[in-house]
C-alpha cells in the first residue's frame, strides 16, 4: 500500500466515522507528517521499558487461577517485580517469561533471568512508541 492510498482509506470518501485508529512505530521520527498531522493525532505516548511496579501488577493477572491464595500470589509478585530493573527489560520479555512458566508462579518468581535481553547489543537508543489517532 502507499502513503496516498492510507490516507485515503483513513481519511477518503470510504472511511468510517467514531473511529478509534492506533499507529505504533520504533521510529516515529520516521513517520511521514502528513499521517500525524493535527486534527488526526489526538495523543502521542512513548512505550519505553517496564518498570517494576509493572512487572508486580502483571504477575497476580497472569496466575489469578492457579490455586494460590492471593495473599501468596501477592507475595511471589513482590519478589518478582524485585528482580525486574527499572527500565531495562520490555514488557514482551516479562510476558514470555510468564508464559514459559504457565501454570508455575513459583518458578516464575524465582527463575527470573533476563540476562540475554540485557547482554543484547542494541543498534540505536530505543525509540518504542504509539501514536493514538482518532478520526471523527
Amino acid at each position: 500500500m502507499t502513503l496516498s492510498g492510507l490516507l485515503n482509506a483513513l481519511d477518503g470518501v470510504g472511511s468510517w466515522e467514531g473511529r478509534v485508529l492506533f499507529l505504533t512505530t520504533n521510529h516515529p521520527d520516521r513517520v511521514d507528517p502528513a499521517l500525524i498531522r493535527p486534527g488526526w493525532v489526538d495523543l502521542k505516548l512513548k512505550l519505553g521499558h517496564a518498570v517494576p511496579d509493572q512487572a508486580r501488577r502483571l504477575f497476580p493477572w497472569f496466575y489469578q487461577d492457579c490455586g494460590l491464595s492471593s495473599c501468596a500470589l501477592e507475595s511471589l509478585a513482590d519478589w518478582f517485580a524485585a528482580q525486574v530493573l527499572r527500565g531495562k527489560i520490555c514488557m514482551a520479555a516479562i510476558q514470555e517469561h510468564l508464559l514459559r512458566h504457565r501454570g508455575a508462579p513459583e518458578a516464575a518468581a524465582h527463575e527470573v533471568n533476563f540476562d540475554d535481553q540485557l547482554a543484547a547489543p542494541r543498534k540505536t537508543e530505543d525509540h518504542s512508541s504509539a501514536i493514538v489517532v482518532q478520526a471523527t
